[in-house]
């Protein structure tokens, strides 16, 4: 049951925010597995929300809401110096150097909490101070690798807690990558929605001429909390869909132990593979 709830956690605080992030990372040329890696951290750090404050510095603050803080922000209440050395991680990818949020406030005056402007700076700092990293994520087909990439060379966070971030970026990318939603290119909208209007029709003329034709083979059978799990003694067979966290959450270890215990070197694995789970 814990396994189960860890995951209605993570996909119910999904941002609302994830379709408009993935498709401007789409535009920069991001592989899939690149923009989950990038969201995943997003996610850890703001839960990917332009108008959020780190919640430490509430008493600082004197207990004001985000809202109201970029709302003084904007208005110059709370002025642009106060805003810069005040030391409070702010907004999408919680800026908090005096000179990467002044920064900021230079390019978003007046808007300082709108998600565009903020996707617009953090494109920015990528491009000018981390090219490198772009390009990996332009090119890398693995979530765990992009994941820990933007972790170590962006974000460098005191207290990385990567197993959260890599679920995050599992769960963006089983929900965009798979065309459920949000997944598709600006210019493609349009043509993918002509595409499954067509096959509802060519599914309907089939049943209609008899033509359906039964799929043959065992159905994929996927596990819960209270399925038998696909296990043998100290031994567990991955499934497809699996990966590192969920299977050491399953058995009630970390990710590393789980490395440790099978020798990996990597997150990857594939289904079929046995791993000792004790």
């Amino acid at each position: 049951m814990k396994y189960i709830l860890l995951l209605v956690l993570i996909i119910g605080t999904l941002s609302d925010n994830a379709d408009t992030v993935w498709k401007f990372f789409e535009k920069k040329k991001f592989t899939k597995e690149g923009i989950a890696g990038t969201m995943g951290n997003l996610q850890h750090e703001s839960l990917m929300k332009s108008v959020i404050y780190e919640f430490a510095y509430q008493s600082m603050l004197g207990g004001i809401s985000a809202e109201e803080y970029v709302d003084r922000v904007n208005k110059g209440t709370y002025t642009k110096q106060q805003f810069v050395n005040d030391a409070v991680g702010f907004g999408l990818a919680q800026w908090t150097w005096c000179t990467r949020k002044e920064a900021l406030y230079n390019m978003c005056e007046g808007k300082i909490g709108d998600l565009t402007c903020q996707l617009n700076y953090l494109w920015k700092e990528l491009t000018e101070g981390y090219s490198s990293l772009v390009s990996f994520l332009q090119t890398n087909h693995d979530v765990s690798a992009c994941t820990q990439k933007f972790m170590n060379d962006f974000e460098r966070p005191a207290s990385p807690v990567y197993e959260s971030r890599l679920a995050y970026a599992k769960q963006f990318y089983e929900r965009f990558a798979s065309g459920s939603s949000g997944g598709s290119s600006y210019d493609d909208e349009e043509d993918t929605g002509k595409k499954q209007k067509d096959k509802k029709k060519d599914k309907k003329k089939d049943k209609k001429k008899g033509k359906k034709k039964k799929k043959k083979g065992k159905k994929k059978k996927t596990y819960d909390d209270d399925d038998e799990v696909p296990s043998s003694g100290n031994t567990y067979t991955v499934q497809p869909g699996d990966y590192l966290w969920l299977i050491a959450t399953k058995h009630n270890m970390s990710v590393q132990q789980l490395k440790d215990l099978n020798g990996l070197t990597s997150d990857l694995i594939q289904p079929g593979q046995v791993l000792k789970v004790a």
